[in-house]
């Protein structure tokens, strides 16, 4: 019992440690993407963290079987490197046994894996995709940037604007061309600021000192009129209500069976966990090395392993999605060719642990 706390320990700290690297990796990663986009006025600056936090939590049930195998690795190689692996062998704790010791942590992590794939990550997505569209809806209506074209109402209408100053968010220096069935006008005003109207919601550009030259394409006949306030209405194209992507889903929707989409999105979600424990023993069997090897002698190979694992796990679903393959069998026959690989090394390693044990014991009976 003292040494399987001790193994969990070691384990467990190490997985605690890689995944908040991995976190890491991800947030900055994807900072950096919304920063991009806040700057290029696709999303306002204020809903990055929003962004990243949703996403964050769509996409961490797929780092924490990453995690929890990359610290069964670099925590039993320690114990490898260090020669407690071989004082265990010595007392009779093999590969076997020590699977059975990270099991219980396996099946905790396993748990956790199955609440956020099922249950959190699809609510998430759900929320994000709701925040993307508004994020869109407010960069059509508001997202006007100085030095740039912004267009309206699918192109028909586009503003310039020189400067804007935001504290009385006026622009100035201010061109438009709006296009309209009977032709097309060209706007020029001094300043210009955006208006709400509080009874009907629609939205408008309101113009102010300029000139409107009006007419069509192609013919001398403009005419130019000369305003003090000119108010041009920019509502938001109306677009219909797509259906939320399938990742979108509760699961319990997906249990309606109904549609191939539906079956390898299920297949996915359930995939996870289980990859946990079928990760956790093919970690176990690839930790195996020797004390000059050291402790990070086997992360290339078992990476490696990993990234053939999950890549067959994606084939197979796109599989499954195009209906080449029955959702019956699809992910499960990765996850049972993977497992029997990983018993076949268990078993293999137990049986040279054993004559190691037998020999040292015969060692000593000698002496």
């Amino acid at each position: 019992m003292i040494l399987q706390r001790y193994l969990i320990r070691e384990v467990s700290q190490t997985f605690a440690a890689v995944l908040a690297i991995l976190v890491l990796i991800y947030v900055g990663d994807h900072f950096i993407r919304y920063l991009g986009e806040a700057a290029a006025g696709t999303i306002a600056a204020e809903m990055i963290a929003k962004f990243i936090a949703l996403k964050l939590a769509t996409r961490i049930a797929l780092l924490i079987p990453l995690a929890f195998y990359l610290a069964i690795l670099i925590g039993l190689g320690r114990l490898y490197r260090d020669s407690e692996i071989v004082a265990m062998t010595a007392s009779g704790v093999g590969p076997i046994r020590l699977l059975r010791m990270i099991f219980w942590l396996a099946a905790g992590v396993a748990v956790l894996a199955t609440v956020l794939s099922l249950y959190i990550s699809p609510k998430a997505e759900s929320q994000l995709q709701e925040l993307r569209q508004r994020a869109k809806t407010q960069s059509e209506a508001t997202g006007i940037y100085p030095g740039r074209f912004k267009e309206f109402r699918e192109g028909a209408q586009v503003l310039y604007v020189q400067e804007a100053v935001s504290r009385t968010r006026e622009a100035h220096g201010v061109f438009g061309r709006l296009r309209w069935d009977t032709g097309e006008d060209i706007v020029v005003a001094e300043k210009a600021h955006q208006l709400v109207d509080e009874v009907t919601g629609s939205r408008f550009i309101v113009l102010l000192n300029g000139h409107r030259y009006q007419g069509k394409p192609g013919e001398v006949s403009y005419v130019v009129t000369r305003f003090g306030r000119y108010a041009v209405r920019v509502d938001v194209s109306k677009e219909q209500e797509s259906l939320p992507r399938v990742q979108a889903l509760p699961t319990q929707a997906l249990l309606r069976l109904d549609d191939t989409s539906k079956l390898a999105e299920l297949a996915r979600r359930l995939s996870l966990p289980v990859s946990v424990l079928v990760l956790g023993a093919l970690a176990v069997s690839l930790a195996h090395t020797t004390p000059r090897r050291g402790r990070f002698a086997k992360l290339l190979p078992a990476t490696l392993v990993y990234f053939i694992y999950f890549n067959l796990l994606s084939i197979v679903e796109n599989l499954v999605l195009r209906g080449d393959l029955p959702a019956s069998v699809g992910v499960w026959l990765v996850h049972g060719a993977t497992a029997l690989v990983a018993t076949g090394l268990l078993y293999y390693q137990s049986s040279a642990s054993r004559w190691l044990w037998r020999g040292l014991r015969r060692l000593r009976e000698a002496t």
